[in-house]
Parts: structure tokens; C-alpha cells; sequence
């Protein structure tokens, strides 16, 4: 996508009307524009074309945040306030580059589970498949697991 994507004057013309925040209309128009963001660039100018406006502002109107529970939030295919893909695979890049930052000469490892939650499995499997990119042995765990079984596997499995 390039910066004169049709979709980038429906951005401006939905703030103009209220329906989005500039914040929201910022980041859309990076996921329009940015090289990094291309494979969900069509999604997004699906939705704005739709004028799925509410929901637009809600996924892009901030950064998800990352909590002591983790990333929780609504999910949304796109959007960086959302729980899709996108946000995951940050968050286990994220995660591999500070363990990796300060891990010193510990070996790299870690474990991953999933529960019954929607896309869960999907998720962990992304997660997992990132941080074996990042050079780290993945332990994970098949079927639905309660956050106790994660625990112990931690310990069992160093």
C-alpha cells in the first residue's frame, strides 16, 4: 500500500464526522501505509469500505497493553488494540528479545500452553514458532491446560 491508498481519505473524513479519534485514525493509516503492516492492509481498507467504524476505533485507537496477566483485551483480526495475531506474535518477540537480553549464558528455554479460550491454540502456536525463530527450545504442551500444568512444566522442564 502507498500513502495515497483511497482508503486514507475515508480515515480523515470519519474524524471530521466524529467517528473516529485521531489516535484511531493515526494508527489506521500506518497499517495502510507501513511496509510492516501490509498483509493486513487490505482487512483494513475492508472494514473502513464497510464503515465498521466503532469497531475501527476501538482496534486502533491505542496499543494494547501488556499487564501482569499478560496481553487481555477484545479480539479483533486487525488493529493494535486488539488480541489477533499481530498482537501476539509482538508480544512473543517481545518476550524472546528480553529474555535473550538478559538471559547471559543460560540456555534458552521456555514453555507455552493453551486453554479453551478462542484462537488459544492458534496462539500458542505462533507464540511457539516465533521463540523456536528466536533460538529458544519450546515445550509446548498439547491439549486445553490449566495455568497450575504450565507451572509445574516450567519447573519439571527447567
Amino acid at each position: 500500500m502507498t500513502a495515497s491508498h483511497p482508503a486514507l481519505n475515508s480515515i480523515t473524513a470519519a474524524v471530521d464526522a466524529g467517528h473516529l479519534c485521531e489516535a484511531a485514525a493515526e494508527n489506521l493509516r500506518k497499517w495502510l501505509t507501513e511496509p510492516r503492516y501490509a498483509q493486513y492492509a487490505d482487512a483494513v481498507a475492508s472494514d473502513i469500505e464497510q464503515g465498521k467504524w466503532k469497531e475501527l476505533d476501538d482496534a486502533f485507537c491505542a496499543v494494547i497493553p501488556f499487564g501482569t496477566g499478560g496481553r487481555r483485551g477484545k479480539m479483533y483480526p486487525v488493529g493494535p488494540n486488539a488480541i489477533n495475531e499481530r498482537t501476539i506474535g509482538e508480544s512473543a518477540q517481545g518476550l524472546a528479545n528480553y529474555v535473550k537480553q538478559h538471559a547471559g549464558s543460560a540456555a534458552l528455554r521456555c514453555a507455552i500452553a493453551y486453554d479453551t479460550r478462542h484462537r488459544s491454540r492458534e496462539f500458542a502456536r505462533l507464540s511457539a514458532e516465533l521463540m523456536v525463530a528466536a533460538g529458544f527450545e519450546v515445550v509446548l504442551l498439547q491439549d486445553c491446560r490449566s495455568t497450575p500444568e504450565l507451572s509445574f512444566t516450567v519447573r519439571y522442564k527447567q
